[in-house]
């Protein structure tokens, strides 16, 4: 039986039987797997999306598509207006699993009222700062690997002069302390240097001194040996990382 006590479709203005193991009737449901929840059952249904150059998979049940969206035209309006392209529902196991042998970006799963790239832009100040991490990994052109430890996000800098910034949400826990973003950060960049050498990176972390202001931080990283604070272009996608994106293969 669908969700206990149900007997009629979940869009409010429906008002038909439902169908089957569905908390839609015949007209409005959507394909998916079967799931039961003690006496409830619930078909959760699967969209392949697009953001950027990442593939991903999008699921949400069906009491939810109809209940909040109206069914799933409004459902996949409501992706599309949060920046995803080429939204298709997959109605079949064959094609499902034929996105789930891709690449699947980090952000792959359950549907979210808030993306990673919807939170707010932030103006970064030097007092942010909580740690400078330096490799001995450098470029052509003499840029070292290394990585700025904020409050609540990491950016790493790549020899070839771009940076890739890497969120709480995307690696850890919001509760994350300093120590937990350094090791973050080291295992990150360990994990770029095994993509461009086979020789063991070099670390050397800088805890920034507390009690600094903006200018005495910005003063104390221009003091250290090789540093030079220049602004580096932002990657738009990024390596695998300390763990890779569902369903990436490490």
């Amino acid at each position: 039986m669908p969700m206990k006590g149900r007997t009629t479709c979940a869009l409010p203005e429906c008002g038909a039987p439902l169908s089957g193991y569905s908390n839609l009737c015949t007209v409005h449901t959507v394909p998916g797997a079967i799931v039961r929840m003690g006496d409830s059952t619930m078909i959760i249904a699967a969209w392949a999306v697009e953001h950027e150059h990442e593939h991903g998979m999008v699921f949400l049940n069906d009491f939810a598509v109809g209940d909040v969206f109206g069914g799933r035209a409004g459902f996949e309006a409501r992706l599309k207006e949060q920046g995803f392209v080429n939204v298709r529902l997959l109605g079949t196991t064959k094609k499902l699993e034929a996105e789930r042998s891709k690449t699947l970006a980090s952000w792959s799963g359950s549907w979210q009222a808030q993306y990673p790239w919807h939170a707010p832009t932030k103006e970064r100040v030097f007092s942010d700062s909580r740690a400078i991490v330096l490799t001995d990994i450098a470029g052509d052109e003499g840029d070292a690997l290394m990585a700025l430890v904020y409050r609540d996000d990491v950016k790493l800098k790549y020899p070839d002069g771009t940076a890739r910034t890497i969120t709480i949400n995307e690696r850890l826990d919001t509760s994350a302390s300093a120590d937990d973003l350094i090791d973050l950060t080291e295992i990150s960049l360990r994990a770029y240097c095994s993509t461009i050498t086979t020789e063991t990176p070099q670390l050397t972390v800088h805890r920034v001194p507390a009690g600094l202001d903006d200018e005495d931080t910005r003063k104390w990283l221009e003091s250290l040996p090789r540093i030079q604070l220049v602004e580096h272009t932002e990657r738009t996608e990024g390596f695998g990382g300390p763990v890779p994106p569902a369903g990436q293969k490490e």
